[in-house]
C-alpha cells in the first residue's frame, strides 16, 4: 500500500511540473520541453491530432515564444472582457500552477455574454477533447493567464508591370499573388523570364531587395505584417508589324502599318537609302509620331519602276516608359527622285518609244531625238558595224515626251572616230517590258 501511495504521489509531482501533453518522441504534438504547449501548437499550425509525426520533426515553430508569437497577458481587473480580444486560432495560456494550453476553435457573442470553444488534451497520455467550453477548462485550470497568437504575414508578390505570371513554390500563379505566411516560414519564388505583355517583352533586373537571383526564398522576419516583393523588370517593345507601302509609282513614298498595342509606344521612322550601283548608303531618323499615327508620306524620294535608289524604312517602336526601342526591322522599297513634269500646252506625247537623229550624214555632231509614252529608264548606246560599243550617251530616268542628247563622234578615251556608220541604240523600260529601238546615222570627215 505504502508503496502505491508513493508511485501516486509521484504521478502527481509529475503532472504538476509537465503538464498535459505527451513527452517529445511520442505519437503526438510535443512540448518544447520546459513549457508544455504541444498539442495546442501543432492545432495553429495546421496539425491535427491524428498526424503522427512529432512536430518537433516537422514543424519549424517547435515552441511559443516572442519571436514567432505575440503573447498578451490578461490583467485580473480585465476578466472577463478580455474575451472580445480572443480569435479563432488563438491559444489560451495557463502560465501559473499547472503549465496549459488550449486551442481555441470558435468565439461568440450572444446577448450580454460571449462563448468559446476550446480543444486540448488535459494531461500526459489523455486524449484529445474537443469542443469544450471555456467554464469547462476553467473548473480544471483556473483563469487563463493570457493567449498567444502566431505572427502571420499578409504578403504580396507581384511583377512589377501588371498582369503576368510568376511561380510561387514551383506553380505558376497569376501576378499579383496573396498570401499569407506565418512567420519562421518561407517561400520560394521564381520569376517568368521574357513575359510578352500588351506588346511589351520584360526582361528581369532585380527584386526590390536588390536580389538578381532569378529563383529566392524569401524568410521574411520584418516588424510589420504586411509586406511587398516586387520583381523589378525592363520592358522592351514588340516591333511594329505589317508595314508596307501604299503610294503609287512616280509619287511620294507612302508606307502603312498597324497601330502598336501599347499606348505608351510611339514610333521612331528611320530611313536608309542606298544608291544603287555604288553601294553608298545613309541611314537617319526622318519622323517621329504618336501611338495613333499609322501612316507617313516620304516627300524627299519617289516610288518608281526603274529605281535610282533602294530605301529601306523601319518604323521603330519606342517605348517611353523604360527608354527602349524595339529591335530594327527594314521595309524596303524602290525609289529615287521621279523627274517633274513641266505642263505645257498641247503638249504631245508619243503612243511609243521612237528615235531619229539630224542631221544625218552629219559633221561633227548630230543631234539624236527620241519619244517616250511614259515615264522610262533611258539607256542610249552607240556601236560600230561590229557590234562594238563605242559611247554611251545617257543611262537615267525620263518623263514622257520628247528629249534629245547629241553626239559628237568620240570613244571613251575622247579620240576622235573615224568615219563611217554608227548604229544608235535606244532601250527604254516600261509597261513592264524592255522597248528597243535602233537608228543608224553617217558620220562624214
Amino acid at each position: 500500500m505504502r508503496k502505491i501511495l508513493i508511485k501516486i504521489l509521484l504521478l502527481n509531482i509529475l503532472l504538476a511540473q509537465n503538464g498535459h501533453i505527451p513527452p517529445c518522441g511520442g505519437t503526438h504534438h510535443v512540448t518544447d520541453g520546459s513549457i508544455c504547449r504541444g498539442y495546442a501548437l501543432g492545432r495553429t499550425y495546421g496539425k491535427t491530432w491524428n498526424d503522427n509525426t512529432c512536430p518537433l520533426n516537422d514543424l519549424l515553430i517547435n515552441k511559443i515564444s516572442n519571436r514567432y508569437h505575440e503573447i498578451i497577458p490578461f490583467m485580473p481587473s480585465e476578466y472577463p472582457g478580455w474575451l472580445s480580444q480572443v480569435q479563432p486560432g488563438d491559444i489560451l495560456l495557463w502560465q501559473s500552477g499547472v503549465l496549459h494550453a488550449a486551442y481555441v476553435t470558435n468565439v461568440s457573442y450572444g446577448g450580454t455574454s460571449y462563448y468559446m470553444s476550446l480543444d486540448q488534451v488535459h494531461n500526459i497520455g489523455g486524449e484529445e477533447q474537443t469542443n469544450l467550453s471555456l467554464g469547462f477548462v476553467i473548473s480544471d485550470f483556473g483563469n487563463p493567464d493570457g493567449y498567444a497568437r502566431k505572427i502571420t504575414y499578409s504578403l504580396i508578390i507581384k511583377n512589377e508591370f501588371d498582369g503576368g505570371n510568376i511561380k510561387i513554390n514551383n506553380i505558376q500563379k497569376s501576378s499579383p499573388h496573396y498570401r499569407f505566411l506565418d512567420k519562421g516560414y518561407s517561400f520560394t519564388s521564381e520569376i517568368i523570364n521574357n513575359q510578352v505583355i500588351d506588346g511589351i517583352n520584360y526582361a528581369f533586373d532585380n527584386w526590390n531587395d536588390g536580389n538578381t537571383n532569378t529563383f529566392v526564398t524569401f524568410s521574411p522576419e520584418d516588424d510589420t505584417t504586411s509586406i511587398i516583393y516586387i520583381a523589378n523588370f525592363t520592358g522592351t517593345p514588340t516591333q511594329v508589324q505589317n508595314v508596307h507601302d501604299t503610294g503609287a509609282n512616280y509619287q511620294p513614298i507612302q508606307l502603312a502599318w498597324n497601330t502598336h498595342p501599347n499606348s505608351n509606344v510611339s514610333y521612331q521612322l528611320w530611313r536608309k537609302v542606298i544608291l544603287r550601283g555604288s553601294g553608298q548608303s545613309t541611314t537617319s531618323q526622318i519622323a517621329t509620331l504618336s501611338n495613333s499615327s499609322i501612316s507617313y508620306t516620304d516627300s524627299d524620294y519617289d516610288k518608281l519602276p526603274i529605281p535610282t535608289h533602294l530605301l529601306r524604312y523601319d518604323v521603330r517602336a519606342y517605348y517611353s516608359t523604360d527608354n527602349t526601342t524595339a529591335s530594327p526591322s527594314w521595309y524596303s522599297v524602290s525609289g529615287g527622285h521621279a523627274p517633274k513634269i513641266i505642263t505645257e500646252t498641247n503638249m504631245i506625247i508619243p503612243e511609243e518609244l521612237s528615235v531619229g537623229a539630224y542631221p544625218n550624214p552629219f559633221n561633227p555632231t548630230t543631234e539624236i531625238k527620241f519619244g517616250i509614252p511614259t515615264y522610262s529608264n533611258v539607256l542610249i548606246k552607240v556601236y560600230n558595224l561590229n557590234g562594238q560599243e563605242v559611247s554611251e550617251l545617257y543611262n537615267g530616268i525620263k518623263e514622257p515626251g520628247y528629249h534629245s542628247v547629241s553626239w559628237s563622234p568620240k570613244n571613251s578615251t575622247s579620240r576622235r572616230l573615224s568615219s563611217g556608220v554608227y548604229i544608235i541604240q535606244i532601250i527604254a523600260q516600261f509597261n513592264e517590258q524592255i522597248n528597243i529601238k535602233s537608228e543608224k546615222v553617217l558620220f562624214l570627215q
